[in-house]
């Protein structure tokens, strides 16, 4: 277990300082960011939809910190070179029976190492004290690293590869898991839609059921005006274990051996808008419903688990 380990830390360190190397400055007047938007909470709305403001004068250069648009799905995929956004959701079970058991406040914060490579430390739970009577393992038990370069960047289509690492609980037993996959965004006029498929690989506890996973969440969000732009999210994932990929989404398990694809992939929907309020600031809230179709085990579930996420996302 240790030589896989190895091998996925040393991948990652390689593909970041490839990328670092290979980050050549974009020159003015090329304006492939400057249509873009983006995925993960980082979009917003069509150039057009800027009415002529900040996106508009930029509209044959790269975004800066100055000039990030306020829409979301004109937003693109990796932050602006120098850029900090800081992500907090406030997630809380509204499951039948089981509102607010548990609850918890689960920030990321991610730093725009050059154009094209973002780079971030995300947790799924973060700080949970609830309690261990509902729901809380512990107050805190789990973090990630989260990187996205750039690949493809053209008027209607922003490509990132997406990779990480992620700590899915320090104790009792160290789960560690990575992820590969693209987040892919393809914008039209006021509407994005936002893929980010990814496989999860166990790499401690895999005799426990820690190994791998596939989640396909798709968002498709449509910008209203300038600020406000309602989305929906659905896709393929797995059936929720306890509070198990509450942010990112749960991935069904591939496990041909114990309980496979069959018996655990879910359908979630969730219903949300996020609202900016500058191109500094963002807030949102979205209803998910992390299993209301797929599997048997999902549609025993159905409505009545639902998680709430009030989001905020600040940047500097």
């Amino acid at each position: 277990m240790k030589k896989v380990w190895f091998v996925a830390a040393a991948s990652l360190a390689i593909g970041i300082g490839t990328a670092v190397a290979d980050d050549d400055p974009q020159p003015a007047g090329d304006g492939s960011d400057a249509t873009q938007g983006g995925g993960d909470g980082n979009g917003s709305g069509s150039a057009d939809a800027n009415g002529g403001g900040e996106a508009s004068a930029t509209a044959s250069a790269a975004y800066t910190k100055d000039t990030w648009p306020t829409e979301l799905v004109d937003r693109p995929n990796t932050l602006a070179a120098g850029m900090i956004q800081i992500h907090v959701d406030l997630f809380a079970n509204m499951s039948t029976d089981n509102s607010f058991k548990p609850f918890s406040i689960a920030p990321d914060i991610f730093y725009g190492v050059s154009e094209k490579l973002t780079a971030g430390i995300t947790h799924g739970i973060g700080i949970c004290p609830a309690g261990t009577d509902n729901g809380c393992a512990k107050v805190y038990n789990d973090i990630g690293v989260d990187t996205l370069f750039s690949l493809k960047k053209d008027e209607k289509m922003d490509l990132a590869s997406h990779v990480g690492v992620d700590v899915g609980a320090f104790s009792p037993d160290l789960i560690l898991s990575a992820h590969l996959g693209v987040l892919l965004k393809y914008q039209i006029d006021k509407i994005g839609i936002f893929v980010d498929p990814a496989i999860g690989i166990g790499l401690t506890q895999r005799d426990a059921g820690n190994k791998e996973t596939l989640a396909i969440p798709v968002q498709v969000a449509y910008q209203v005006n300038k600020n406000l732009a309602p989305f929906l999210r659905t896709g393929l994932g797995g059936v929720p274990i306890g509070m198990a990929g509450v942010k990112t989404s749960a991935g069904v398990n591939l496990d041909v051996d114990g309980a496979g694809f069959g018996d655990t992939y879910a359908v979630p929907l969730g219903i949300g808008a996020l609202y900016g309020l500058s191109n500094k600031l963002d807030v949102g809230a979205e209803l998910d419903f992390p299993a209301l179709f797929g599997s048997t085990l999902a549609s025993d579930i159905g409505t009545d688990g639902r998680f709430l996420f009030v989001t905020v996302n600040a940047r500097l």
